[in-house]
C-alpha cells in the first residue's frame, strides 16, 4: 500500500514537470515568431542633371516592434572599366513601420558621364544593420540593392518623391 501512494505522488511531479515544460515551449515559441524579424526594403529611383546623378533612396522597415540601427549607406556607380562615382551617408536609426528617404546626389566622372548615352551604368547601394528588440541588438547583418540603367533612361528632373 505505501509503494502505491508513493507512485501516485512521483506521478504528479512529473505531470507537474510536463505541464510546466509544455507552457514554457509554447510560450517561447509563440515569442520566436512574433519577434522574427524583416529585413528593410530598399528602393532605388534615379534622376539626373548635366554633370551629376541624383538618387532617390527609399528605406522602409516594415517590422511592427523592432527598430533598426544603420551603420551608414553606401552608394556606388559603375561602368564595365569599373567604379565612376561613389558617395556615403552616416549611420541612424529607424524606427518601426517608417519610411526614410535620402536624395543623394553623386558626382561622376564627366567625360565619361557626357561621352555617350548608351553607357549602360550600375548603381549599387550597400548597408549594414542591426535590429533593435526591446533592449536588445541583433548581429549585423547586410543587404544590398542595385539597378542597372543607361544615361538615356535618366529623367531630366531631380525631384524625389515618397509614391
Amino acid at each position: 500500500m505505501a509503494w502505491r501512494r508513493l507512485d501516485q505522488d512521483r506521478l504528479v511531479i512529473y505531470y507537474w514537470f510536463f505541464c510546466e515544460v509544455s507552457v514554457v515551449s509554447l510560450v517561447g515559441v509563440a515569442l520566436w515568431l512574433s519577434l522574427t524579424p524583416r529585413n528593410p526594403r530598399l528602393t532605388i529611383s534615379h534622376t539626373g542633371t548635366t554633370t551629376s546623378l541624383v538618387v532617390c533612396l527609399k528605406v522602409f522597415n516594415p517590422n511592427s516592434h523592432m527598430g533598426i540601427d544603420y551603420s551608414g549607406i553606401s552608394f556606388k556607380l559603375y561602368t564595365s572599366s569599373g567604379v565612376v562615382a561613389a558617395n556615403f551617408t552616416s549611420g541612424f536609426r529607424q524606427g518601426y513601420k517608417n519610411t526614410t528617404l535620402f536624395h543623394m546626389p553623386i558626382q561622376t566622372n564627366q567625360k565619361l558621364w557626357n561621352a555617350s548615352s548608351d553607357v549602360e551604368f550600375k548603381l549599387r547601394v550597400e548597408t549594414a544593420f542591426r535590429f533593435r528588440i526591446i533592449k536588445w541588438w541583433t548581429r549585423v547583418h547586410q543587404i544590398a540593392s542595385e539597378q542597372r540603367f543607361s544615361k538615356a533612361s535618366i529623367k531630366g528632373t531631380a525631384r524625389c518623391k515618397y509614391s
